[in-house]
């Protein structure tokens, strides 16, 4: 398998995720969906992507692991 194709099909299925999780916390139990504005701290303040820096260890590690079969 390609190791970039591995990576963006991993980077989909997280958004997927992310964007269905969204979904669900926005919904009470009666099923009606709640707005949810973020405070002006949260809007002003620079967004560190957790999973975004999880991909990318993933991706360099599975790059590396293709360079070192390779020189094998």
């Amino acid at each position: 398998m390609n190791a970039d194709s591995f990576i963006k099909g991993m980077q989909r299925a997280n958004a997927n995720r992310k964007q269905r999780q969204t979904k669900q916390q926005a919904n009470t139990v009666t099923g009606k969906p709640v707005v949810v504005e973020p405070s002006p701290a949260v809007i002003a303040s620079p967004d560190f992507d957790l999973e975004a820096f999880r991909l990318d260890i993933i991706r360099k590690a599975i790059a590396k692991i293709m360079i070192n079969k390779q020189r094998k």
